[in-house]
């Protein structure tokens, strides 16, 4: 297990983080920025599904609470962890109760949110709305090879 949590923790955080650098791209994109879009009001998790909303043809709201999840719950304590003792959880695959970081972050997180990024991306280029369909075209071949990267793994 303890060959597990580090490894994990990066590849979760890795996810979220990408998934902010695209918000990033798309805000560009699909919106001005302004004073008041740049102050957080709900978590970049929500920011983010509010830009995919405005950028692709298709329902987010599936997707905002996997990204509440995603931010909230995995990569914010990973990112900035508080430092107090919690009594031991039940892991989710194993039979046995451990340490709450070694069940947060563990295989079943990290496929979980790298199949929420990978998923993202490729409504976003299979499906771009108006004003993004250049970076979409752009963005296709890079997102196709992500996902043959990911196929072998898939289970």
């Amino acid at each position: 297990m303890r060959a597990e949590l580090q490894p994990a923790m990066i590849a979760v955080a890795a996810c979220a983080h990408s998934l902010d650098a695209l918000y990033a791209e798309l805000a560009e994109l699909v919106e001005p920025e302004t004073p008041a879009k740049r102050k957080r009001r709900r978590g970049r998790w929500a920011e983010i599904a509010d830009v995919l909303a405005l950028s692709v043809n298709a329902d987010v709201d599936e997707w905002r609470s996997r990204l509440q999840k995603l931010f909230q719950t995995l990569r914010n304590p990973a990112v900035h962890p508080d430092a107090k003792n919690e009594p031991p959880v039940r892991h989710p695959v194993l039979p046995t109760n451990v340490p709450p970081a070694y069940a947060i972050y563990c295989v079943e997180s990290v496929r979980e949110s790298v199949d929420l990024l990978l998923e993202i991306l490729t409504t976003c280029v299979e499906t771009p709305r108006s004003g993004i369909e250049a970076w979409a075209a752009d963005s296709r071949p890079v997102v196709a090879q992500l996902n043959g990267l990911r196929a072998p793994y898939e289970t």
